[in-house]
Parts: structure tokens; sequence; C-alpha cells
């Protein structure tokens, strides 16, 4: 009878307005049904897919803040912006990742394209990074190259804090140097990084994978170690032991960590030559008093990394910590068609790293000058005036609803204007633009004549 009154969308916004305990006993009771409404909910109102999210006007200074120091660093550091597609064939992304990843088995949106091609959304940038590097043959340009991103990655994860479907990461990619003087110019980089935005809870965790050959040698060493005890393993793990045993390092169950506790760390298994990169690496850090730990678990979830790894964590945003990852890559040009090219690179994860900060610094953006007029009859004028401003390189702007002098006045203050420019009757007969100083409150007039000059004065 409900249904017949109110209609199916009626019916459904009833059912949304419910309080929360009752959709919930609704859902164990018939999860079929409420799931079929849900969808029928969802027709009838838009709403973001979950695991994205939508940044606001009033959110979007905080990005703009952090983007403007990373770029600000990166000019210090000499490294140059690269962009490249969201979407790459999907082979770029097994041929790096691996294809016994979970970012490739899991969590990659990949689909067929007209083309016939398997394309996906990148799942991370280093691999669309190098992937333009071979194309575009930079490294018959350039001996050495440094290069950044900022960009959005997708994954199939489950939303949580700090993961999300659509995520944003700031990348660097040093391509071209084996010194261990590189990796850690990296590390100073999101050294000064924190130092800057105020960053203080933070861990930097780092080990040592050792060369191609030690990886394989090692992946070997480790599977016979761990094979009796497979049956303490959780079935990823089990599924890790035939496939990718290095992952079985970093789970975070509380029984393969205590199972991986008990063999040898990877890092003393590794060659003489890799042994000294690393020792190398750490002196480094310890001459810039940075402070690292060494950390067996730290292996990084992507196929391509060897040698030195490492990962930045934050206290207080839950189990899923790391905020930076990154780490040396080697062999990954030459696997990807390229020539044999060493390179290292770090991935930042910028929702991650919100939750980690206490207070965020808004970079907000003044107004020089805010018109106000008294009158719609003015508007023309006004928005001339306004026009001729804007032209000279000044920040200006109006209210176009044309509310009281009183509420464009408010306007004005919280949009953080310098000056007010009043237009009425008074100002036109005697051709004298009306200027207050919002610091101060002083007042004054200036010949319309004149008044782009003076406005430059006043802002300069």
């Amino acid at each position: 009878m409900l249904a017949d009154n109110l209609g199916e969308d009626g019916y459904i916004e009833v059912l949304w307005a419910c309080p929360v305990k009752y959709k919930s006993i609704f859902h164990r009771a018939c999860p079929v049904g409420f799931h079929y409404l849900r969808r029928l909910f969802m027709k009838t109102k838009f709403q973001s897919i979950r695991g994205t999210y939508d940044i606001l006007p009033k959110d979007i200074s905080m990005w703009q803040y952090m983007e403007s120091i990373l770029r600000s660093l990166m000019d210090r550091f000499n490294y140059s912006q690269i962009k490249i597609p969201t979407i790459e064939k999907t082979e770029v992304f097994t041929r790096s990742i691996g294809k016994e990843t979970d970012i490739v088995n899991k969590e990659m949106y990949t689909f067929k394209h007209i083309s016939g091609d398997s394309i996906s959304l990148r799942p991370e940038g280093t691999a669309g990074v190098i992937r333009a590097y071979i194309q575009n043959s930079l490294y018959k340009k350039e001996k050495f190259s440094k290069l950044y991103y900022i960009g959005s990655m997708f994954r199939k994860e489950r939303p949580q804090a700090g993961r999300n479907r659509e995520f944003h990461q700031f990348g660097v990619e040093a391509i071209g140097s084996n010194s261990p003087y590189i990796d850690a110019e990296i590390i100073t980089i999101l050294d000064l990084f924190f130092k800057e935005i105020g960053l203080r809870n933070y861990e930097l965790k780092i080990n040592n994978l050792g060369c191609n050959k030690d990886k394989n040698r090692i992946s070997k060493i480790l599977r016979k170690e761990l094979e009796p005890f497979k049956d303490q393993l959780c079935s990823d793990c089990n599924r890790r032991l035939k496939r990718n045993v290095l992952r079985i390092l970093d789970c975070k169950k509380r029984n393969c960590k205590k199972v991986v506790s008990k063999i040898p760390e990877i890092s003393e298994l590794v060659c003489d030559d890799c042994k000294k990169y690393y020792d190398d690496f750490k002196h480094i850090l310890d001459t810039l008093n940075i402070k690292f730990s060494h950390d067996n678990s730290i292996v990084r979830g992507l196929d391509y990394y060897t040698g030195p790894v490492f990962e930045i964590t934050c206290r207080g945003i839950g189990s899923q910590d790391a905020i930076v990852a990154g780490g040396r890559y080697d062999n990954l040009i030459e696997q990807m068609g390229g020539p044999k090219i060493e390179a290292v690179g770090f991935a930042l994860g910028i929702e991650r790293l919100f939750l980690c900060l206490e207070d965020i610094p808004k970079a907000k953006v003044k107004l020089d000058i805010f018109i106000v007029i008294v009158d719609s009859k003015f508007f023309q004028i006004a928005f001339e005036f306004l026009y001729d401003l804007r032209k000279n390189g000044i920040t200006a702007d109006m209210d176009y609803t044309i509310p009281s002098i009183k509420g464009q006045m408010k306007q004005a203050d919280k949009l953080g204007a310098k000056f007010v420019v009043l237009l009425g009757v008074e100002e036109l007969r005697n051709k004298k633009m009306s200027i207050k100083n919002m610091t101060t409150g002083e007042q004054f007039q200036v010949g319309m004549d004149k008044f782009i000059e003076e406005v430059k004065k006043l802002v300069r």
C-alpha cells in the first residue's frame, strides 16, 4: 500500500531515510533486496563511484600548497616534469610490475580496446615513465635523466582511510646512474620536503634486495626454508611460495611474520658487491644525519626492484602505514626493450600524506581588487574596469549576483581582497574611483583616467 501511494522512487527515499541500524537489519535479512533497492536509489541520485571522491574548492588550496612545495624542490634538485597517459597497454604493467604481483593479479582496471588490445588504467607511475623514456629515446638525448610526475593512479582497492580506487601520487625517477649518491639524493628530497611541510612522525626503513642474480638465488633459498612451514602460512603466502616468494617477507599476518622471523635475512645473502653498495648508501645517509632503520620485511610489491629499497611509514594511519616507497631498479629498462641502464625512484601517496599531517597550511590566494557597485545599472562599466585590471596582471573580481553593498563588502572580506573599489553615482559624476584599504580601513579617491596606473602602485 505504501509503495502504491509513494511510487517506486518514494518508497526508496523512505527506506534510505531510515536510521542506519534499520537499513543494516534489512541488509542482513534480505541482502539481494537491499542491493536491488540501493541500485534503484542510486539511479535517482548520481553519486561518485565508491573509492573515488571530489576535491572541492575549499580543499584545493591544500593541494596547491603541497604541489607548489614539491615543484619548488624539483627545481632546486634539477628534476624535469614528465606527463604520461592515464591508460597504457596492459603489457606495460605485466612486463614491468610482474604477472604474479598483487597489483597485476588483483588490483588493475583492465579492459579490451576496440582494436583488440588489452588496456589498463595505470596503477603506478614508474612503468609508464620508463615506457616513455624508451619510446622517445631519451637515453640518446641525455646521459642522465631526472624526471618527476604528479597524477592519478587507479587500483581495485577495498576503500578505507588512505586507500582509494583513484588516488594521487608524486613520483621521482633518476635514470642513468648506479651511484649510491643518487640513491641518497632521492632520500634527501623527501627529508627536505617533510621538514618544509612540518611532518615529524615518520620513519625511514631500508633493505637490500641485491642484484638480479641475488634475487633469483635468494628466492630458491627462501622457498627451501619456508616449505616446511607452509601449513602455518596464510593462503596468499602459500600462493606466493610458488610464484613470488619474496612477497612473503612483506606479509602483515601474525603467523606469517612469526615464520619469517625464523629464516635468514635476505640482506645477509646478497653478493659482496651489493653488500658494499648498500653499506656505502647507509654511510652517506649517516653523514647527512638522516635517521633510518634496516627492515628485512621491506621487499616492495613490484618485481622490478633490485638493490637498496625503502619505505617511509607514518604512525597513526592504520596497518597500511607506508606513505612513500621506492628503490633501485637496474634491470627494468632492459626488460622493457631498452638498453641496459640503471635507475632509482620513489612514489609518494598524497592522500596518505594528508592523513599524517596534523595541520596542513593552506595557500590562500588573495585578491588585489574587489569592485563593489551600488546598482546593477553600473555593471557594464564595472565589468570593463575588471577586464582592464586583469589584462594588466592584477587579480580582481566582483559579485555577479549584485546583492547589497554590505553583502558585497562581506564577499570581498571573505575572498581576502586587499582593496575594495566602490563604483556609484558620485564616483561616475566626479570621474573618480573610491578605494578602501581592507587592512587599515583608509579610504581615498583616484581619477578614473589614472585608475589602473594607481592600482598597480598599490598592489606592487
